[in-house]
């Protein structure tokens, strides 16, 4: 879809993007700074509560550094781009009370030291873990990256929001294994399905435009003892389709990615034509199908985020797939499905009618997300036959 954009306040793709995979570099970093340490690891945990909580979970928990990956991704890119600071949004909160009992807003200021204070207390006086954590926070991190658009690019810096996941996955990320085990190419479960998501979106028209997913425990050293993250990034704008990734036309899995809460009839029918893998983590799922790891991620359920989709969608858009609806494109006619593809993507910019607190984003009527359109017309034909 071609937009029409306004030409005032154009900023160049590439050097967006360059700063967008800089800042989740510096996230991943933090993520793996946090997790190393068992001792400061265990004073990082707050419970969320009441209507901050993810219905999904009896125990729902967000981190110091989901605050302090988030914060930082949002100081650093408003600093830089001033036009998109009061249209970043987050899943957390900036406000974080610790094991303690203390509550401490997590604000990064331009000086390092007042970082260091901040954390300090809520560290309960851990001077050095705080230096570490604010050296990390205000380090500049230069990833070298060869320009990837042939033909200039420019987004409209004032029309663009960010949707941030910090940490997706964080039970994973709290509670993952921490060694690699030689698992499959698709992982289900563990520090590999953490990741950090960045999509942004077109404020009036809900698209998404450009994601960056970085997985920061990608690789295990035991030499080294330390982690090794990468990262990917996708953009879709103005009919311009561009991808760190490549499409890979006709190839199939046969594998869909779910959730092992979701509906017990969906999953037992998908069994019998496709084969069904759980997986942990919205954002590792999404991702699994833009590597080519799975067909499709389908979740008939409530219970992803605009933050967890953001991202990956952009990607998926690049690749000449997407995210759209699972219970509108249910709904649409058999005929109309190829055409109603564009109408029935997920948007970022509105509120769900109705709802309160976090659910004010939730992706309320499902999701399936995809690379090939003909196959998920062939799998929206297959459920409808079966259900």
């Amino acid at each position: 879809m071609v937009m029409a954009v306004d030409c005032s306040r154009l900023q160049p793709a590439d050097s967006l993007l360059r700063d967008v995979i800089n800042v989740s570099e510096k996230a991943a970093e933090i993520a793996r700074s946090c997790r190393a340490e068992r001792e400061l690891f265990s004073l990082l945990i707050e419970e969320k509560k009441d209507d901050k909580k993810n219905r999904r979970f009896i125990r729902d928990f967000k981190t110091l550094a989901d605050v302090l990956v988030q914060e930082t991704i949002r100081y650093d890119l408003d600093r830089k781009y001033p036009d998109i600071g009061s249209h970043i949004y987050g899943e957390e909160e900036n406000c974080f009370t610790n094991a303690l009992g203390e509550s401490i807003s997590v604000v990064i200021d331009k000086f390092q030291e007042s970082t260091v204070s901040k954390l300090t207390t809520v560290l309960d006086g851990n001077v050095e873990a705080a230096r570490l954590l604010a050296l990390a926070v205000h380090r500049n991190v230069n990833v070298d990256i060869i320009t990837p658009f042939d033909e200039a690019v420019n987004l409209p810096l004032d029309k663009i929001g960010i949707w941030i996941d910090p940490i997706d996955s964080t039970s994973e990320y709290i509670y993952g294994i921490y060694e690699d085990l030689n698992l499959s190419e698709l992982v289900t479960s563990g520090l590999k399905c953490v990741c950090v998501l960045i999509g942004l979106y077109h404020l009036e028209s809900g698209r998404p435009i450009l994601g960056v997913i970085n997985q920061p425990f990608h690789i295990w050293d035991s030499t080294l003892n330390r982690w090794s993250g990468r990262y990917f990034w996708g953009l879709s704008w103005n009919g311009i389709n561009k991808s760190s990734l490549k499409h890979i036309d006709g190839k199939q899995t046969g594998r869909v990615v779910m959730s092992s809460s979701d509906d017990e009839e969906l999953v037992r029918i998908l069994k019998q034509k496709y084969e069904v893998v759980f997986v942990a983590g919205a954002g590792y799922k999404l991702l699994a199908v833009c590597l080519g790891l799975a067909d499709f991620y389908v979740l008939s359920k409530h219970s992803t985020y605009r933050w967890d989709a953001c991202a990956p969608h952009s990607l998926l858009l690049s690749l000449g797939g997407g995210i759209v609806s699972y219970q509108k494109i249910l709904a649409t006619a058999s005929g109309d499905l190829q055409d109603s593809l564009c109408s029935l993507q997920l948007s970022y910019h509105s509120v769900e009618e109705d709802s309160q607190g976090v659910d004010r984003w939730c992706n309320k009527t499902g999701m399936i997300a995809y690379r090939d359109s003909e196959a998920l017309v062939e799998l929206i034909e297959y459920i409808r036959c079966h259900k």
